[in-house]
């Protein structure tokens, strides 16, 4: 009690003007209602008398006994200083900065911030990213305000010093670069190396030190990708409905993949508001045929099941990373169900967006960090503690498994998987195509010469010009055709270099992958060898073959026990000699 009360007494409140610019708490979740619109209300225009004069922002400075600096400077800094030390997103035309005081708009330079308007809720030390509604508002926001002004007038948008504040709004200027402006997350990287000081990373919601660092150029990544996936866009999406149904009284359910995966927070029987029957009909109406189950039973199963939703259930503990049992059977389920699965824990975070990352890392192909950062800006709070670790040691697995796993479909002469054409359009870039012999021969080969061919036959395309004969032909035609693809041939001068040096870096990985695996064949057959009757002493030690001698066509059985285990690891299913076949072409 005597430790509080002298607490108490030397801490410094900062005065009754300076609270309304700190960053709300836990309990001050936005919604549509609380957020102002953001062209009127965070404008430092002349007609707006509260912020026209040069009125104190929150800083992170702190003098002794805790007691914070919000006294402006004594002269606001003139616009030459203020453009010096700004980042452009746009030369001449948009600036994102951070400042102490609030600049007067002129005609030549305009002044905007949203500190006031858009709050991230905290879990515990969490401060970011903010939701994707958050986001879709201010690049509506931002791009009217572009297509308002003049093309002399030069905007700049800007936060207050606050790390936590700096690194939100880095986070909203390059996510509209890459929704709206279409920018390279390479191009983004450069530019964060402008911002000084260093934009802040963000963290998980768990307690403790942070121990994984997600950088708001892994958060451009994601965006970029999930732009070119079409999970995302800023015409589309319908901020209000993501924040009714991300209200806890309303299902607290959020889109991860839109028309696939659903992550929301577990039901409880008898607690008014948390039903399962709140998420039934929008479940119904959205074509959720499956409900998976991580955590223990809080209600009963059958709400699901008496209305045509199948259950299942995958219980792991909480904060913890699933077994290799847990991943096969939700990999199974998921690429077996049709319609949108929709996944829960306790919470909906945790165990369920490293769960529904472990797919997307093997069929869309985005990175571990990639998956985090989208998972947390879909539904903040994702992945949590030593779950981000544990997506980065599955990347590599999960890679190679995906590859297999559209090669053997292609081979087989299955469908087209959509996952499987959305991540080609994905690496071949967003206004690229490639038809599907092309793509199947590229795949097979698994060579970056054949990736650079498939390349070069791509073509652009309008959004939805694949229709009619034109779309059955670029789908392949007949079974037969499609087993026999043509000829690629090689032009120089290809478009999409980056995505290309991206292509190339995969498959070399790939190959690095499936070359170790021959080359623990070679050991595991030796060892065979050793316990064997009859097997000569100079045979037993002879060293095994370079990883090269192995893939240069070298014909060997094909059901060995080195190459059974290793498929057996990546794809987590004993294979077949058509799989053993598949993964040593």
């Amino acid at each position: 009690n005597s430790f509080c009360t002298l607490l108490a007494r030397s801490v410094v409140m900062p005065s009754q003007d300076a609270l309304p610019q700190l960053v709300g708490g836990p309990d001050s979740r936005s919604t549509s209602a609380d957020i102002r619109p953001i062209d009127t209300a965070s404008e430092c225009s002349a007609t707006d008398g509260r912020k026209d004069t040069a009125t104190p922002g929150p800083t992170p400075d702190a003098g002794p006994s805790g007691s914070h600096a919000y006294a402006p400077p004594a002269r606001a800094p003139d616009l030459a200083t203020i453009k010096s030390l700004a980042v452009p997103i746009i030369p001449g035309r948009l600036y994102f900065t951070s400042l102490s005081t609030h600049p007067t708009s002129t005609h030549a330079a305009r002044f905007f911030t949203v500190d006031y308007d858009l709050h991230y809720s905290p879990y515990f030390a969490d401060f970011g990213p903010l939701n994707a509604a958050m986001l879709i508002r201010f690049c509506r926001a931002l791009r009217d305000r572009l297509n308002q002004t003049s093309d002399d007038t030069e905007i700049f948008f800007y936060s207050a010093h606050s790390p936590h504040l700096r690194a939100n709004a880095g986070y909203l200027i390059f996510g509209f670069a890459v929704l709206v402006l279409n920018m390279h997350p390479d191009d983004v990287a450069a530019l964060t190396e402008q911002a000084y000081p260093p934009l802040l990373p963000f963290r998980d919601a768990s307690y403790g030190i942070a121990a994984y660092q997600l950088t708001v150029v892994d958060v451009a990544k994601a965006l970029h990708k999930a732009m070119q996936l079409g999970w995302i866009d800023v015409d589309t999406f319908d901020p209000d409905e993501y924040e009714r149904f991300d209200a806890v009284t309303n299902g607290d359910w959020n889109w991860i993949v839109p028309g696939k995966f659903i992550a929301f927070s577990s039901p409880l029987d008898g607690v008014p508001g948390r039903e399962p029957k709140k998420v039934l009909q929008p479940f119904r109406q959205r074509n959720v045929q499956l409900v998976v189950r991580l955590n223990e039973k809080k209600y009963d199963r059958r709400a699901f099941t008496e209305v045509g939703i199948r259950h299942e259930e995958l219980q792991f503990p909480d904060g913890s990373t699933p077994s290799d049992t847990v991943v096969r059977a939700f990999l199974d389920m998921c690429e077996t169900q049709k319609g949108a699965v929709a996944v829960h824990c306790k919470a909906g975070l945790g165990r369920t967006g490293t769960l529904i990352s472990v797919f997307l890392m093997k069929h869309f192909g985005l990175t571990s960090r990639e998956c985090i950062a989208w998972c947390r800006i879909c539904r903040p709070g994702c992945v949590i503690g030593p779950q981000q670790q544990y997506l980065d040691s599955m990347q590599r697995r999960l890679d190679t498994a995906g590859e297999v796993y559209r090669r053997a479909a292609a081979r087989d002469g299955a469908p087209p998987d959509p996952t499987f054409e959305a991540s080609l359009s994905r690496t071949m870039g967003p206004s690229a195509t490639i038809t599907l012999a092309t793509a199947r021969q590229a795949v097979a080969a698994v060579q970056p010469h054949a990736l650079t061919a498939a390349l070069a036959t791509t073509t652009t395309t309008a959004p939805g010009a694949n229709s009619g004969k034109a779309g059955q032909q670029q789908r392949g035609g007949s079974p037969a055709q499609r087993s026999r693809p043509k000829p690629l041939k090689l032009v120089e001068n290809l478009p999409y270099d980056v995505p290309l040096r991206e292509s190339q870096q995969r498959v070399t990985r790939l190959q690095a992958v499936v070359e170790d695996g021959d080359a623990r064949d070679e050991i595991d057959d030796q060892r065979n060898d050793r316990g064997r009757p009859g097997t000569s002493q100079a045979a037993a030690s002879k060293p095994p073959k370079s990883a090269a001698m192995s893939t240069a066509g070298v014909s060997r059985p094909v059901a060995q026990p080195g190459a059974a285990t290793f498929i057996a690891g990546v794809t987590g299913k004993m294979p077949d000699a058509r799989l053993v076949k598949a993964l040593r072409s």
